[in-house]
């Protein structure tokens, strides 16, 4: 999506090329301001022309990176309570959520879920549509199937059609 990055320093703005090394700096950023219990969200421009009327993806592409705005998003705290709660009468949680991994995991650690088996949202989309070919990495999402016995937390997950959960069950 960024093709570019704006630094200001003592010379001013200036905008350059998202290599290598500056999409590393990008993502460090990110994955701080997750470790600091912050959500971030990265802030891009592009210029197009004013009388354009009508918007695609293609447009989303050659963005320029301009910075992140990082907000607290406190759980509440009858949350851990509540979920030992549930957990007592063997109802387990499951979290889904397109927050990133250190989120993700930050959050269900405070709220006392489980944090060692997270599964990301690129991996659920890699999973094949019928559970015999991917060795049983597909489920309609019904009370029957349910969701993965082993994994408590899914993150980076896009919005896909409701009629197909996949996950390993």
């Amino acid at each position: 999506m960024c093709a570019h990055v704006r630094i200001e320093d003592r010379g001013g703005p200036r905008v350059m090329p998202l290599d290598a090394a500056l999409l590393e700096r990008v993502q460090q950023v990110t994955r701080q301001l997750g470790q600091d219990w912050l959500r971030g969200v990265a802030v891009a421009v592009k210029d197009l022309p004013p009388t354009q009327g009508t918007y695609a993806v293609a447009d989303e592409t050659g963005l320029t990176l301009v910075g992140h705005i990082a907000f607290l998003d406190p759980r509440k705290e009858s949350a851990a309570p509540a979920l030992k709660a549930l957990a007592g009468h063997g109802i387990r949680v499951k979290v889904l959520t397109g927050d990133n991994e250190q989120v993700a995991r930050n959050v269900s650690g405070l709220v006392g879920l489980p944090t060692d088996n997270v599964l990301l949202g690129s991996q659920i989309e890699a999973c094949s549509a019928s559970p015999a070919a991917s060795g049983g990495w597909c489920c309609r999402p019904t009370p029957a199937t349910g969701w993965t016995r082993r994994t408590s937390t899914a993150c980076s997950c896009a919005p896909a059609p409701a009629r197909w959960c996949r996950c390993r069950v």
